[in-house]
């Protein structure tokens, strides 16, 4: 290439052009990005955030029918505002520890109110189907089966082995009555 060319020489151009045409930019890089094959992973992300308004509300009826067993109008509503975000947070990053930290302070909590284990583990497998359900009629998610499976049962299932340790380890230290 030629010397005026290099991206040394090019690059403070490029930098005064992204800050008086940052629309074009912004198109030519979202362009950019439409002509890669974009990992599942994060096509799965891309349709999460979406539909992300409807899986919330989806949720939230499933939760509003599990009724006080899983909380008061407040705490649900704290419940899946939280638990999706954990939950996007997981796909995103494709690390299974988000979500499961997010579990582990969710049945901490249900745990201090006095929820049985069965609750808890119904709030995350009511996130767990809508997400599998809203996303899953999307046309965008043809071919994304496996993917989808990893990123909602599977760290589904991370979550709730983590529900149960908390669960197991409250029983094992409260000492036995008599």
């Amino acid at each position: 290439p030629r010397q005026r060319l290099e991206i040394l020489r090019r690059i403070r151009y490029m930098i005064e052009n992204s800050r008086t045409s940052r629309m074009e930019w912004r198109g030519r890089n979202l362009d950019a990005l439409e002509h890669h094959e974009l990992r599942p992973r994060f096509r799965v992300y891309r349709l999460v955030r979406k539909l992300e308004a409807e899986v919330e509300r989806r949720f939230g009826e499933r939760l509003d029918a599990l009724g006080e067993a899983a909380g008061d109008r407040q705490v649900r509503e704290r419940t899946r505002q939280t638990a999706l975000r954990a939950l996007v947070h997981s796909i995103r990053t494709g690390e299974k520890s988000p979500f499961m930290s997010y579990c582990r302070a969710l049945a901490e909590r249900q745990l201090e109110r006095g929820a049985p284990l069965e609750v808890v583990v119904a709030i995350v497998r009511a996130l767990e189907t809508t997400c599998i359900e809203v996303l899953g009629q999307d046309p965008d998610a043809d071919g994304l089966d496996v993917v989808l499976r990893d990123a909602f049962e599977l760290t589904a299932e991370f979550g709730i082995d983590r529900i149960h340790q908390v669960y197991e380890s409250a029983s094992a230290s409260v000492p036995p009555a008599g």
